[in-house]
């Protein structure tokens, strides 16, 4: 039987040539659950929260947003429960466009359950802390979604929030996501999207 509990590997906290530093890249990449659980992914053979390759089944893609400054703010947090530990996955997106084709897409979001790629503009020394993967095994559901038209600080944007549901948490803290390097992750993650709308 695995031990879940032990403990493998020593943690440098004090790394003054590569420190940590806060936030990520205004651009997420987003997949409805099912095309996600269709998709075939690869799980790096020694670290098993990385990915390595995802290849989407035929016909089968995410889309892309682009944000602005700070409008993305991923969050990730643990949830003891009675008889276990799991955690809550969380995207807050902005979005900074009322077309009615973007409407249809928010639409959409707002009824099904989606898995959300992030760039952190924390790479790490090799790059495999650049991308992390939220909602992995249950993906998350739209909570909120308000448009404030005369909220300055947003820009009227839409304001939609993503969250892992209470009976379909994730069993583990986001998963990294490396193809080589960034460059190589940014060329997969781009070709598994549709098209900016137009």
């Amino acid at each position: 039987m695995t031990n879940c509990f032990t403990l493998t590997r020593s943690i440098n906290n004090d790394d003054c040539d590569n420190p940590i530093i806060p936030g990520v890249d205004a651009k997420i990449w987003v997949f409805p659950l099912d095309r996600w659980e269709n998709a075939a992914k690869t799980v790096d053979g020694t670290d098993t929260n990385l990915i390595t390759n995802i290849v989407m089944a035929s016909g089968e893609l995410g889309i892309f947003i682009q944000g602005q400054f700070s409008s993305v703010e991923p969050t990730s947090s643990l949830s003891v429960q009675t008889f276990g530990t799991t955690y809550l996955h969380q995207i807050l997106f902005r979005v900074f466009d009322n077309s009615p084709k973007v409407k249809q897409e928010l639409e959409r979001i707002a009824k099904g359950k989606f898995v959300v790629v992030v760039q952190n503009n924390f790479k790490g020394t090799s790059d495999d802390v650049a991308f992390e993967i939220y909602g992995y095994n249950s993906g998350m559901r739209a909570t909120e979604g308000p448009r404030e038209v005369n909220n300055v600080e947003n820009l009227g944007a839409y304001v939609f929030t993503l969250v892992s549901e209470e009976t379909a948490t994730e069993p583990r803290l986001p998963f990294s996501l490396l193809v080589t390097d960034v460059a190589g992750t940014l060329t997969l993650l781009n070709s598994i999207v549709t098209p900016t709308l137009a």
